[in-house]
């Protein structure tokens, strides 16, 4: 699968790019002959200069700081880095950054995208994004995925969420150059019975991002690339999932044959430990109240911050819920410095948009005073990442409100009235929706009918037709996003 997906993703010469700069950073004076280069990429010697300006373009557009300079010496390349340059990590960036990915990742997360819309966002001509629309098509149909770019479909994915779930996951393998058909055909026996403790006490959507993880730190402490002595991980407070002592016993038979001193071990353990407490993603129903609070000044500041602007008041389990996830991003923006977060940010920017349009202007307010707050703000200046975590758990908080809604529904075809109600249901998933037969308690009316003015209570009413066209959905939209404004004193 991964030799019919890759090149799907990367175009054949971005491929020939990120081979070419991975072979010169291999070689061991960092130089190959002209003759090498085409043995080993398929480059000839005539297009050399215009995929070293490719390169170029890359390590501008998605490296983080790096500098990097390729010389052509008669027969010879030869490459110089100021600082260390990681090809897997300019791929990743890469592919991250394309519109490939944009349009992929808004797929798998809302099953549905505008096209021209997304290529406004991205830049690119309508017609750039129909050829990637192409590449998209194809690379769902090698996981049994199909594509319909139609406007009046609502779910433009069809397939298993099984197959949909390890179709993304193979994309993020893929962008850290793992070859992902052999990646899940390789059985750890240790790692799944590791894994198979903690069934029932996590998520189910975290399992296999511990597998992929854990995978990936196995094989490089097999490799001998084991955590230096300089790295430190930041200090962690018991979430209640798992017992850190019972952890470390069983994490150190995943080493067993490894030939790791005592320290080594121990180091490797904490990691694990480290990416458990990080990744495993506590719904915030599930939360519960914890035994300390750390990082108390920090979290005050966000919930207050989050209080004010948005004129709302948390409750005790969404504060609690926050309090976990602000503990859990802070951990990792002081940990890791690999900025990613671009493409998932202007995502969940549109989530919190789609809500409810005024809720991105407060989040805007939101953030701004954060970056200025001192103890928050060391955070931002050392990870780009940081916004999009607080963002993340925001948008959790305020999509997990169910906002109760009295809808009264009437037209002249009961059948048709019964699909609309069920559609509605699964449309707006911020409402808490309940139909009522009484005019008079409703919040929302939306009918195809005439009905008495005097007992119409709300100012809340859509006219529509039978059956629905486009236009109706957009007059529904913006009255429920109405009614949502005004329930959050957000109207003017």
């Amino acid at each position: 699968m991964e030799g019919k997906t890759k090149h799907l993703i990367l175009s054949n010469t971005e491929w020939k790019m990120f081979v070419l700069l991975n072979f010169l950073m291999n070689k061991a004076d960092r130089s190959a002959t002209l003759e090498e280069i085409k043995q080993h990429t398929g480059i000839p010697e005539t297009s050399i200069s215009y995929y070293l300006e490719k390169i170029y373009n890359v390590v501008e557009e998605v490296g983080n700081n790096e500098e990097i300079k390729i010389y052509k010496i008669g027969p010879f390349l030869h490459l110089e880095a100021k600082s260390p340059v990681s090809v897997n990590i300019l791929r990743k960036n890469y592919i991250a950054n394309s519109f490939f990915m944009y349009f992929l990742q808004e797929l798998y997360h809302h099953r549905f995208s505008n096209l021209m819309k997304a290529a406004d966002e991205r830049y690119i001509s309508y017609d750039t994004a129909k050829r990637e629309l192409v590449k998209c098509k194809n690379y769902f149909s090698v996981y049994d995925l199909s594509l319909f770019p139609k406007k009046r479909v609502e779910n433009m994915l069809e397939g298993s969420e099984v197959q949909i779930r390890y179709m993304y996951f193979c994309t993020v393998l893929t962008q850290f150059g793992f070859d992902s058909k052999r990646f899940f055909e390789r059985k750890n026996v240790s790692l799944e019975n590791f894994l198979g403790n903690f069934q029932g006490k996590i998520p189910t959507s975290s399992y296999m991002k511990l597998e992929i993880f854990y995978q990936i730190c196995l094989d490089r402490a097999k490799a001998g690339k084991l955590l230096g002595a300089d790295f430190h991980l930041p200090h962690l407070f018991d979430d209640h999932c798992v017992d850190k002592q019972e952890f470390f016993h069983q994490a150190k038979c995943l080493f067993a044959g490894f030939r790791l001193t005592e320290e080594e071990l121990r180091k490797e353990c904490e990691f694990l430990h480290f990416i458990f407490y990080t990744l495993v993603f506590e719904p915030l129903g599930n939360v519960r109240e914890p035994e300390k609070m750390e990082n108390y000044t920090e979290f005050e500041i966000y919930t207050q911050t989050l209080e004010r602007y948005f004129e709302t008041k948390l409750t005790k389990k969404e504060r609690f819920f926050a309090y976990f996830m602000l503990n859990k991003c802070l951990a990792w923006c002081e940990t890791f410095h690999v900025n990613f977060a671009f493409p998932s940010l202007t995502l969940e920017k549109r989530r919190i948009e789609e809500l409810n349009p005024k809720k991105m202007y407060l989040w805007e307010k939101t953030i701004t005073s954060l970056k200025q707050e001192k103890s928050l703000g060391k955070f931002f200046q050392h990870n780009q990442n940081l916004e999009f975590f607080l963002l993340r758990i925001c948008n959790t908080i305020f999509f997990h409100r169910k906002e109760r809604c009295k809808v009264f529904f009437l037209t002249y075809s009961t059948t048709f009235q019964y699909t609309a109600m069920e559609k509605l249901q699964e449309r707006f998933l911020n409402l808490s929706l309940e139909f009522t037969t009484n005019i008079e308690e409703a919040d929302v009316i939306i009918t195809s009918v005439d009905l008495p003015k005097q007992r119409i209570k709300t100012p809340f009413v859509c006219w529509i037709n039978v059956p629905f066209d486009t236009n109706d959905w957009q007059h529904i939209e913006k009255m429920f996003n109405a009614f949502s404004e005004r329930r959050y004193g957000l109207d003017e």
